[in-house]
């Protein structure tokens, strides 16, 4: 019997110049006549091979759902940290990666499936 491999992909968005982690990042996305690119991820083309590899094997091995989760930044405690100094006047950004972060470290540490929701106050639950 064939073991299941799961295979999840997470996605750390680290741009050297923190683009992603920025209070104007939706000023930063390109507008095309009348169409706008949202959910876009800009990356380099190994990035994106490496990703596709991974969906290819996964699918090859019976997996028909690849779950993907992406993060503004790679939230370790020491980044949390620095980006929380560097944002300091914005407490709205901060709670909201401190939410994040929950969902982040439990898929760390657990190596599965989160299943996510929202509560009433807009606040994900993991």
């Amino acid at each position: 019997m064939k073991s299941k491999l799961i295979i999840f992909i997470l996605i750390v968005i680290c741009c050297s110049n923190g683009i992603f982690a920025q209070q104007d990042f939706l000023s930063q996305q390109k507008t095309y006549g009348s169409c706008v690119t949202i959910g876009c991820l800009p990356m380099t083309d190994d990035k994106i091979k490496e990703i596709y590899l991974y969906a290819v094997f996964a699918r090859n091995n019976g997996q028909n759902n690849i779950p993907v989760y992406i993060f503004p930044f790679r939230m370790t405690d020491n980044n949390f940290q620095t980006y929380k100094k560097r944002y300091s006047k914005n407490q709205e950004l901060i709670d909201f990666w401190a939410n994040l972060k929950i969902g982040y470290d439990k898929f760390l540490s657990e190596k599965k499936l989160l299943n996510e929701t929202v509560d009433k106050s807009g606040d994900y639950q993991f």
